[in-house]
């Protein structure tokens, strides 16, 4: 019989499907774990959708209708799937720790970085393992890291090759998202290349999963690590792995390193732990599942109850007093007067805004743009559109 387990994080969903097989053990009475098939995808907010297409394709590789396989579902997202469906969930650093207890005994410590969230996992002989995990507002996750990959202007798969280049490392304040993307603006403002900044974002990430969730234990070689970050950015790992002081023997990757919860909620299906499933059933198991439905109870009333509602809140609101250049740019043009305009440029971590006022305090224009990696190219450019305008 098959395991399948289903991994649904904050960004994307895993499965690994598991075969235990005596034959292939080395010692009678014994099973060994079978990795099967493995599929790897992000959700873009609709797992069940992605879940359905990646299901079917998982068990095509499964000879027979009849065939039995036991489901469980773990992940930050899965939770509220398996209730739905009523498949049994396996919290995701237990279902970790199970692996390392079956497959990896030399390991001492775990650590696991996710798209919202990391763990960390000490395990000593004789004792129950430590298990630790941080919050979803941390700066030591995946998004961290597509968020940074956003502000250079690159795509998230490039982030290794750039941090490869690297010449020097920048300290960034890694403990809130916000703060680290404030701390990269500036270096892109200072024109620091996307090498350092890439590097720089992978060492605060390592920095602030050692610090969240150490907290002063000490980290034991042998060190496992798993994710979707470490299995695609190797020089994550090389950070990781200089944050904890260890040598590269003494680290291990498995070869399925991103599957590794989905693969302990297959193995502790095995144990029970499961709902058992024909391939015919289980092909079918998202079919039902609408992204959509939501329960809408227990809800908080609405800001408006109708169109017309915000339409007058619209019109009571305390706007700022706006002025057309088209309309003459000021009622001084034509007086003999020079006229005189106020530039206000909020350059920020992510966006520029940009608002001109005459001198009776009208808004005569404004921008609100993307600094899509570059800020300072962002805030001087726009400026000369508003003196077009002027001009006309």
């Amino acid at each position: 019989m098959y395991q399948l387990g289903i991994d649904i994080g904050s960004t994307t969903i895993k499965m690994a499907l598991v075969n235990l097989s005596p034959s292939l053990s080395s010692r009678e009475g014994e099973q060994k774990a079978v990795v099967v098939a493995t599929a790897y995808e992000r959700h873009n907010a609709a797992p069940a959708v992605v879940g359905k297409e990646m299901l079917k394709r998982m068990l095509a590789s499964v000879e027979g209708e009849e065939e039995k396989i036991s489901i469980a579902i773990t992940g930050s997202v899965g939770m509220g799937y398996a209730s739905r469906l009523g498949v049994p969930f396996v919290q995701e650093v237990v279902a970790a720790a199970e692996v390392v207890k079956q497959l990896y005994p030399e390991v001492h410590t775990l650590v696991d970085i996710g798209g919202e969230d990391s763990k960390m996992i000490f395990f000593e002989p004789g004792r129950v393992p430590d298990m630790r995990m941080n919050g979803n507002c941390a700066g030591g996750t995946g998004v961290f890291i597509d968020q940074t990959a956003t502000l250079l202007g690159v795509d998230v798969m490039e982030i290794n090759g750039l941090a490869a280049q690297a010449e020097h490392v920048y300290p960034i304040a890694s403990r809130c998202g916000v703060f680290s993307k404030t701390d990269i603006q500036n270096l892109i403002s200072r024109s620091v290349s996307k090498a350092d900044i890439a590097a720089s974002m992978l060492n605060a990430v390592s920095m602030q999963v050692v610090s969240a969730l150490a907290r002063g234990t000490e980290i034991l070689p042998k060190v496992l690590l798993c994710g979707g970050p470490f299995a695609y950015i190797p020089e994550l790992r090389k950070h990781l792995q200089k944050a904890i002081n260890v040598s590269e023997e003494e680290i291990v990757v498995p070869e399925h390193s991103q599957f590794v919860p989905a693969i302990g909620t297959a193995l502790l299906s095995a144990k029970g732990q499961s709902t058992k499933y024909e391939v015919s059933r289980a092909r079918t198991l998202f079919d039902n599942t609408d992204d959509k439905t939501a329960d809408l109870t227990h809800t908080l009333p609405p800001l408006f109850r109708s169109e017309e509602e915000y339409k007058e809140w619209l019109k009571s609101k305390n706007l700022t007093p706006t002025l057309s250049i088209r309309e003459g740019a000021s009622p001084l043009c034509g007086k003999g007067r020079e006229v005189r305009y106020f530039l206000g440029v909020d350059s920020g971590s992510t966006t520029t805004k940009i608002v001109l006022l005459d001198e009776e305090g009208r808004l005569v224009y404004k921008d609100y743009s993307y600094n899509n990696g570059n800020s300072y190219t962002t805030a001087s450019w726009r400026p000369w559109r508003i003196l077009q305008r002027l001009s006309r």
